[in-house]
């Protein structure tokens, strides 16, 4: 820790022409974030039969110690989804298969009173661990000022818990709605194909019936061609009865 401390407040007083003030005020808004990802990668492979514990908890936890850490507060807001995906999918190995997302799943928090802790803020705890190991004199120059901070609190979670919810059934429709067209579209295929057969099948048999009806009055064979009829017909209904 007093490396990285004397890193990060040197980081500040460096001068250098390729660092303006925009990317150092981006390098101290990720650093934190940073830090807890390069301890979770080193713990991740350096302890490969306990990553079922490496869970998205332990995540949060991680990124809750190096905010309060660098900042002097834990900042709860944190998003983990831009995390290395591999580390994702291990924080969900091991949980059951997900079921259907749905809003009867989703249970306001008895806790709706948002609560709003007083902080001291003068120095955050790296900085002021590189004071005092450096024995600064002017350390307590810099007074101490109050700060009304509400955190994230039940009720900001439980909304971001049913958005989740909302964003889930969204994509589970979405996947449904696919499947239905795609069922519909074979459905389509198979009743025309169907149809197709239905109609070479009738044609076939017009074209007999034009043959016989010409046989028919050039032989003057009424009574075969009923019998033909009739043999045609049981003929049909002995094949639908087989497809069946």
């Amino acid at each position: 820790l007093d490396r990285i401390a004397a890193n990060y407040v040197s980081f500040t007083l460096i001068e250098d022409t390729r660092f303006n003030d925009k990317a150092k005020e981006q390098f101290f808004k990720k650093f934190y974030d940073i830090i807890s990802q390069a301890v979770y990668y080193s713990l991740y492979y350096a302890y490969p039969k306990s990553r079922k514990s490496l869970d998205e908890q332990f995540m949060r936890e991680l990124t809750n110690t190096f905010s309060e850490l660098f900042t002097g507060t834990q900042i709860h807001s944190a998003s983990l989804s831009h995390w290395d995906s591999a580390f994702v999918q291990n924080s969900n190995a091991g949980s059951k298969k997900a079921k259907d997302a749905s809003l009867a799943d989703y249970e306001i928090s008895k806790n709706t009173k948002s609560r709003r802790d007083r902080l001291y803020m003068r120095y955050s705890p790296l900085v002021e661990r590189y004071l005092i190991t450096h024995n600064y004199e002017t350390i307590n120059n810099v007074r101490k000022w109050k700060m009304l901070l509400i955190q994230r609190n039940e009720i900001q979670k439980d909304v971001d818990r049913k958005f989740k919810k909302f964003r889930q059934i969204a994509d589970q429709s979405l996947q449904k709605q696919k499947q239905w067209n795609q069922d519909y579209d074979n459905f389509e295929k198979e009743a025309e194909k169907k149809l197709q057969n239905v109609a070479t099948e009738i044609k076939g048999q017009l074209k007999q019936l034009k043959e016989m009806d010409i046989d028919i009055k050039e032989t003057n064979s009424y009574a075969q061609f009923a019998n033909l009829v009739v043999n045609a017909y049981q003929q049909k209904q002995t094949k639908k009865e087989q497809q069946d």
